[in-house]
């Protein structure tokens, strides 16, 4: 079952990268309008999942054809930011800071909590699991009270977050960017699938990073993390 479900996802992976290609080729000829624009983001996307790599130059010559006016709206820098990621940190590395703003639209900074440890959440609403974890959070929010300070980063946009928020009377620190796409510290991150997370040490160092979760996981790995 492993294995056909590993050649399933293999097939899939290939049969987007061919739409993808297909689509880059097409965008060669044809004007650059808003909906060109959307497409070259959606394709430049995918290549952070390692789809489409083999036509990133087709990509890179595609972003060329776009005005400086272009470049400079909110869709061209995100497109010029899935095109020229930054590298992604992991353990061992100095944490990645960004603007980050709470429900009430005040900015905050990681920088905050250094000193403590950091547990990173990245998630939306949409995910099932992203969703289960919330209680557990919490849980260890509570328990580790004073040393660990529980950072929610949502992937949503900002009408979807606040509504969720304000519903499930979530409590803590609940943070977005309120940037369109993922292109920001979920990059940094090496976010790809969610719910992600990222344990920063005191020292402002990453000390480790996981995905998925089950009931329990989460205790789990703070014990095995602080001592």
């Amino acid at each position: 079952d492993m294995l056909n479900t590993q050649q399933d996802f293999a097939r899939y992976m290939e049969l987007f990268g061919q739409v993808s290609e297909k689509t880059v080729r097409r965008m060669q000829t044809a004007p650059v309008t808003r909906v060109w624009l959307n497409k070259l983001a959606e394709c430049a996307r995918l290549l952070q999942f390692g789809i489409g790599t083999a036509h990133k130059a087709e990509m890179l010559a595609l972003y060329d054809r776009m005005t400086e006016e272009q470049r400079q709206s909110p869709m061209g820098r995100r497109i010029d930011a899935y095109l020229n990621p930054a590298p992604a940190v992991g353990v061992g590395d100095r944490l990645v800071d960004g603007d980050l703003y709470d429900a009430d639209g005040n900015l905050h900074r990681l920088a905050e909590f250094i000193g403590k440890y950091i547990l990173l959440d990245f998630w939306s609403a949409g995910c099932g699991p992203c969703v289960q974890a919330i209680p557990e959070l919490q849980e260890i929010a509570r328990k580790y009270a004073g040393r660990v300070a529980v950072v929610s980063i949502s992937q949503d946009p900002k009408p979807v977050w606040k509504e969720f928020i304000a519903e499930k009377q979530l409590v803590g620190n609940q943070w977005n960017e309120l940037v369109d796409g993922d292109t920001r510290l979920g990059m940094r991150y090496g976010v790809k699938e969610i719910p992600h997370f990222v344990l920063i040490a005191p020292d402002g160092r990453i000390q480790d990073v996981w995905q998925g979760y089950g009931k329990g996981s989460l205790l789990e790995k703070m014990e095995q993390n602080i001592k």
